[in-house]
């Protein structure tokens, strides 16, 4: 083991409780190096977690949407033949799609809130800023929105005909 220390530990330094009450302790430098990986680590498993969570999120809602133009096949027939255009029946979808993704994006931060002092308990850091929020809800509008031009292209395209003589 080296005998030499290192004074500053302001990266160790995550807010307040026992790791920043031993912020002035004396460490080893050998113990710095792993530490350091560990917790680079450890953030790139949370980007991870999340990038797959909002891939399981876009995708439930690529699915509900698809599920919604189908059973509601009759009723988009009946208005492209009463005179609505493709432009209004994709708008009806993807302003949907938008509104489901943005209530998911709202739980979700909801829930990170909620969670928020379980997660100090672990001495992480957690800090709600405006910008971050914000982030968030446009993350998932933008979501809501590509996800849902498809199923509401789908829509769109429909011959009317068919999708009256069909019910269900």
């Amino acid at each position: 083991m080296s005998t030499s220390k290192r004074r500053s530990t302001a990266w160790l330094t995550w807010g307040t409780g026992p790791i920043a009450d031993q912020a002035d302790t004396d460490y080893p430098l050998e113990f710095l190096a792993p530490a350091q990986r560990i917790r680079t680590q450890f953030w790139a498993f949370c980007g991870a977690v999340a990038v797959l969570i909002l891939l399981a999120g876009n995708i439930s809602i690529a699915i509900i949407m698809r599920m919604s133009v189908r059973a509601r096949r009759h009723e988009i027939g009946i208005r492209m033949a009463v005179g609505a255009r493709r432009s209004d029946i994709t708008q009806q979808f993807v302003i949907e799609a938008i509104a489901l993704a943005s209530l998911g994006g709202l739980l979700g931060l909801g829930a990170s809130m909620a969670t928020s002092p379980l997660v100090r308990t672990f001495e992480l850091p957690v800090a709600f800023s405006p910008w971050i929020v914000i982030a968030a809800l446009v993350c998932a509008v933008g979501t809501g929105l590509v996800f849902g031009i498809v199923p509401a292209r789908r829509a769109a395209r429909l011959d009317p005909v068919t999708a009256l003589a069909r019910r269900g």
